[in-house]
């Protein structure tokens, strides 16, 4: 295979050689179609839910500024341990919207996509070679045509991890309360800055896209619908 070749219908060859030396990318950018949300799914504490129910709302207009991101540290939920992956929540929702997604080929039923991901997981495959060097690990399951990628910790992450210091944690958590002075749980409703923000609670919204003819199913975390 070369890597100098761009452009196959449903392959995408990256010149390494040519990001590696500085060089411009002066290949045509690959046929990329707009991401279409075809559904919504709800973590609450590890748990899988079916619906929508962690939806919040952008409120406006927004709180005027300086704003308290330490407000209520000490009450912050932490998010449970992991029992199962993050793929496997998308699996979940496959799993029963599967008339929606399943094909005939020839004798076998298959999903009408090509990779089943979390957006995270294509977006650090794609920014690998524009980032520091650092180790990523990630596991691959092809079944009746269809690949299913899943990201794993290092040893050297969950090293990480596990050493962190209140201030690292506190640092953490300093997005989800940004997300609490921006969203309310209703409609048009005034955020409920004085409850304790809770880290376990997740949307999830899925996403259809098709790259250079590559079909791709991925869930991403969303914070709040317009």
């Amino acid at each position: 295979m070369d890597a100098r070749k761009v452009c196959d219908n449903g392959v995408i060859r990256i010149p390494w050689w040519q990001h590696k030396h500085g060089r411009h990318f002066q290949h045509p950018f690959p046929k990329m179609s707009p991401p279409e949300c075809i559904g919504l799914f709800s973590i609450t504490d590890r748990e899988y839910q079916e619906d929508a129910r962690n939806v919040a709302y952008l409120c406006d207009p927004f709180p005027k500024l300086p704003i308290d991101l330490n407000q209520g540290i000490e009450n912050v939920i932490r998010k449970k341990p992991a029992t199962m992956s993050d793929l496997e929540y998308l699996l979940k929702y496959i799993k029963s919207h599967q008339k929606e997604f399943l094909v005939m080929k020839g004798d076998t039923i298959q999903l009408n996509t090509d990779f089943v991901a979390l957006r995270g997981v294509l977006r650090l495959i794609m920014c690998l070679q524009y980032e520091r060097r650092q180790d990523l690990r990630i596991m691959v399951t092809r079944a009746n045509g269809t690949i299913y990628l899943n990201k794993e910790e290092t040893e050297e992450q969950l090293a990480e991890q596990a050493a962190m210091s209140n201030r690292h944690l506190a640092m953490c958590s300093w997005g989800f309360k940004f997300e609490q002075y921006l969203t309310t749980a209703k409609p048009c409703a005034d955020p409920d800055t004085n409850v304790p923000v809770n880290e376990g609670v997740e949307l999830c919204a899925m996403f259809r896209s098709n790259i250079n003819g590559i079909r791709l199913l991925y869930g991403a975390e969303w914070t709040y619908l317009n």
